[in-house]
């Protein structure tokens, strides 16, 4: 039995083999080592079947199965956002190389040969769920992460109204004790008050949407959408005096997740405000450019910031890795983002660098036309 802090008791496998003898000897060893949930399948169907009903922690699959063999099993598994980071681990006789290339293609995380070696089947097997728990860890401190810099933001955004409130009310406060007041004055500073306190209800709205923890699919105006996150961020750019460039081509509202892209554009534009607010910079200035072509989007932030060391590259997005050294960064923005633009954007996040300039490529897959 494999020692480790890590406890496989309370781990739901789901073993896939069309052999019950294999089921059974993979049981047993889950069973020896404690492991109180396992689910078993003779078919890629019923694995399927499986995983819509229970909380599946990893799977062990076979790659010779009739039907549905192992390979294209994983390759449906992945293609389900639901399951898509549950590790697999396939389990084989076979071991040659085009097998090995094919069955990572499609996702699988690791291989285990038979006949099984009990060793071999746990070690590999702690690994992967040691891993995919980390992986969890750290999704859920990226959105702790997040909802702090959204708080930060809203409550820089709400300052300003509150103020221009808080001044109407001591004006009229002092008028009405001068009993220098007049009805016209009065109507005046209630529209004013009127008008600052929709504008802190829909920072709030605005603000609630771009946290929302739903990554669902919908109609989304991509140009809209930027000058949405602009409109959210305009307190940080008048304040740091930052210069907007947009040049955003007018397109056609498209099925995607709207809420992944605000997040993706708020922590690319947090890093530039960061630089700006640790350099001074001459007409400190970001520019946002939105192209499409026949398959995806790309979206461009360019800023004149400090830029980002060669050797500070080449870490930028790992998680906890920070550049704001100073401020004690989280460094979990690059990488949160990286990971919502390829996993809930079907696109990617590049990042380029040279002294006086970062370039953040996002290349986003078109959806459909809504």
């Amino acid at each position: 039995m494999i020692s480790s802090q890590f406890s496989l008791s309370d781990q739901h496998i789901l073993i896939v083999d069309d052999n019950p003898n294999n089921l059974l000897l993979m049981e047993l060893i889950l069973q020896d080592n404690h492991v109180r949930y396992i689910y078993k399948a003779l078919t890629a169907q019923q694995a399927f079947d499986i995983l819509k009903i229970h909380p599946i922690d990893a799977i062990l699959l076979d790659v010779m199965m009739p039907d549905i063999d192992g390979i294209q099993a994983c390759k449906t598994i992945r293609e389900n956002k639901s399951y898509d980071t549950i590790p697999i681990i396939m389990v084989t006789a076979v071991d040659d190389n085009d097998t090995f290339k094919e069955s990572f293609e499609v996702g699988a995380d690791d291989f285990v040969p038979k006949p099984i070696n009990d060793v071999v089947l746990l070690s590999r097997l702690r690994s992967q769920l040691e891993k995919h728990q980390m992986h969890k860890t750290l999704i859920e401190q990226s959105r702790f992460s997040a909802m702090d810099e959204i708080i930060s933001m809203l409550a820089h955004q709400w300052r300003q109204p509150l103020s221009v409130i808080n001044t109407i009310t001591n004006t009229v406060r002092t008028k009405i004790m001068l009993q220098g007041i007049q009805p016209t004055d009065l109507e005046n500073y209630f529209n004013k008050i009127e008008a600052n306190t929709e504008a802190l209800s829909q920072m709030i709205n605005s603000f609630k949407t771009s946290f929302s923890a739903s990554h669902s699919v919908s109609c989304t105006d991509i140009s809209y959408t930027i000058n949405e996150v602009c409109e959210l961020n305009k307190k940080s750019i008048d304040d740091l005096g930052i210069k907007m460039v947009l040049e955003i081509d007018s397109l056609d509202s498209m099925m995607l997740a709207k809420q992944s892209l605000i997040q993706v554009i708020s922590h690319l534009l947090k890093n530039c405000f960061d630089s700006f607010s640790r350099t001074s910079v001459d007409n400190p200035t970001i520019e946002i450019s939105l192209k499409k072509n026949a398959e995806t989007m790309t979206l461009t932030i360019n800023d004149n910031g400090e830029g980002i060391s060669e050797n500070d590259m080449k870490h930028i997005y790992e998680p906890y890795f920070s550049t704001k050294r100073e401020k004690n960064g989280k460094g979990l923005g690059l990488y949160f983002a990286k990971q919502l633009a390829i996993k809930q954007l079907d696109g990617s996040l590049v990042i380029h660098s040279k002294p006086g300039e970062t370039l953040a490529v996002v290349s986003i897959k078109s959806g459909d036309l809504c």
